[in-house]
C-alpha cells in the first residue's frame, strides 16, 4: 500500500483541511495517509481522532499579515523546513502533498529528501509575495492538483514551467453524503437564504449587505454561519457599521455551526456573495442538500449552475447584480423551485467524496508509478 504524507501549515478548519480529512478517509485499506499538522489544532486533531486516521503534529506558523505573525514566520521558517525533511526521511512516505500556494515549506522539504511531492491549489487570487515565491520554487514539485480550471489558468499564466507538466489535474472538492442527504423542500414564508464560511474579505459580505438592503421590507432573511477569527475583528466591525448604515435587520451573523443535513433544511437557498473561490465546498454541499444556488462568477462554480439549471450566477460584482440575482430565484414558481431543487442533487453527483477519492487515487498512482 503507498504511503502519502499530507502536509497542511494551517490547522484552523475551513475547506482545505475538511477536503484533507474526508480524501483520507475514503482512501482508507487503499492509502496510507498520514495527515501533517501544525501543533495546537485541537479541533482538527480531534475530528481525525474519531476517524482513527493517522496524523502528526509538528511546529509549523503559517503565513500571516500582521507583524507579529510574519516575523514568527521568517524566524522559524529554515527550522521548520529542516523539521518537515526530518519528519519525510523517518515516515519514508511515497509521495508527499503540500496544500496552497503559500504552503512552501513541504514543497521545499520533500525536494531535499528527494521524496516526489504534489503541490496542491486552492485558489485563484494571492498576494504579490506569494506569487512571487509560487514562480521561484514551481519547478520544485512533481506535480500540481488544481482545485478548478480556473484555478489552473490563474497559476499556469503565473509560471510557464507548470504549464506543460505531464502530471497536472483538476479535482474538485468532496461532498461527504453521509453528513449532507437531500431533502424535499416547500418554500413558505420568510424565504430563508444562507451563506458559510469564515468571515474575510474574500466572502464579499459587503455585497450581501448591500444586496439585502433591497429585501429590507420583504420577508427575506439571510444567516451567514462561520466563525469570526480575531485576526479578521477590524473587518467584521466594517460590516457590521455598513450594516447599520444600511439599516439592514435581515442580515444575522450566527458564528460556527456544524455543516450537516439539520442545518441546511433550514433554508430554501445557498448564497455566495464571494469575490474569490476556487472549489466551495459549502457551494457543492449545498447542492447536495437540494438547495437552488445564487452566486457570483467564481471558480467553476458558473459551469456548474448553468449546465445543471440548478440557480442563478450574479455576473458582476456589486450589490445590485446580486440584489437581481437574489429576484429572480426567488420569483420562481413553486414548480420551478422543485424542479431545481432535484437538479440541484443530481449536479452534486460530481462532488461525491467517492468519485473524488477515486480521482486522487488515480493521479497518487500515476505520479507514484512514474
Amino acid at each position: 500500500m503507498y504511503k502519502v504524507l499530507n502536509i497542511s501549515e494551517e490547522g484552523r478548519g475551513g475547506g482545505a483541511i475538511g477536503r484533507i480529512r474526508i480524501i483520507a478517509n475514503e482512501l482508507k485499506g487503499r492509502i496510507n495517509t498520514i495527515i501533517v499538522v501544525p501543533k495546537g489544532s485541537e479541533k482538527y486533531v480531534q475530528s481525525l481522532k474519531q476517524l482513527g486516521l493517522n496524523y502528526r503534529e509538528i511546529s509549523l506558523y503559517p503565513m500571516t499579515t500582521d507583524f507579529k505573525g510574519a516575523i514568527l514566520y521568517f524566524i522559524f521558517f529554515i527550522p521548520e523546513v529542516i523539521s518537515l525533511a526530518c519528519l519525510i526521511s523517518k515516515e519514508k512516505p511515497d509521495l508527499v502533498h503540500c496544500n496552497g500556494s503559500w504552503q512552501v515549506k513541504g514543497v521545499i522539504a520533500s525536494k531535499l529528501v528527494g521524496v516526489s511531492s504534489l503541490w496542491h491549489m486552492n485558489d485563484t487570487y494571492q498576494w504579490r509575495f506569494v506569487e512571487m515565491l509560487f514562480k521561484l520554487l514551481s519547478w520544485l514539485p512533481t506535480g500540481y492538483i488544481y482545485a478548478s480550471e480556473r484555478t489552473r489558468n490563474y497559476y499556469e499564466k503565473l509560471s510557464k514551467k507548470i504549464s506543460n507538466s505531464p502530471f497536472s489535474s483538476v479535482i474538485v472538492a468532496p461532498v461527504d453524503r453521509e453528513t449532507i442527504q437531500p431533502i424535499i423542500r416547500s418554500r413558505q414564508s420568510p424565504i430563508k437564504l444562507l451563506l458559510i464560511g469564515y468571515i474575510n474579505v474574500h466572502k464579499g459580505i459587503e455585497l450581501l449587505l448591500n444586496a439585502s438592503a433591497e429585501f429590507k421590507d420583504q420577508e427575506i432573511e439571510i444567516d451567514i454561519v462561520g466563525p469570526i477569527l480575531s485576526t479578521r475583528e477590524t473587518y467584521v466591525n466594517s460590516l457590521f457599521l455598513l450594516q447599520r448604515e444600511l439599516d439592514v435587520s435581515n442580515v444575522s451573523f450566527l458564528g460556527y455551526q456544524k455543516i450537516d443535513t439539520e442545518l441546511l433544511s433550514k433554508y430554501h437557498y445557498y448564497i455566495c456573495s464571494s469575490i474569490r473561490e476556487a472549489s466551495p465546498m459549502a457551494v457543492w454541499e449545498s447542492l447536495a442538500s437540494g438547495l437552488p444556488i445564487i452566486s457570483t462568477d467564481v471558480g467553476d462554480v458558473k459551469e456548474v449552475i448553468e449546465k445543471n439549471s440548478c440557480g442563478v450566477i450574479s455576473e458582476k460584482l456589486n450589490g445590485e447584480s446580486l440584489a437581481k440575482a437574489i429576484r429572480t430565484l426567488i420569483g420562481q414558481t413553486d414548480e420551478e423551485y422543485k424542479e431545481m431543487s432535484k437538479n440541484a442533487v443530481i449536479a452534486s453527483d460530481t462532488f461525491d467524496k467517492e468519485q473524488v477519492a477515486k480521482a486522487y487515487l488515480s493521479f497518487y498512482k500515476k505520479v507514484i508509478g512514474e
